[in-house]
């Protein structure tokens, strides 16, 4: 019976301290979602070159941008 009060941590903290617990919060006492593991499908595909990647996402924000522009001329 007295290994149990010994193994419990808050036995012996004194009135009014915090109770810590070791499992990873935020800052509110949420629990932290686990990370999410990499996905196999990703790592298979072919690695397409960087400049690929960023010509298209240049296309892509370009065109967005002339979008908003225009939004704006004619209101």
């Amino acid at each position: 019976m007295g290994t149990a009060a010994a193994a419990d941590p808050r036995e012996g903290a004194p009135p009014g301290d915090v109770e810590r617990i070791d499992e990873p919060t935020t800052l509110h006492g949420h629990r932290r979602p686990e990370p999410i593991p990499q996905q196999a499908e990703a790592t298979a595909a072919p690695p397409e070159s960087n400049q690929t990647i960023r010509f298209v996402r240049s296309l892509g924000t370009a065109g967005l941008e002339r979008r908003k522009l225009r939004r704006r001329r004619w209101r």
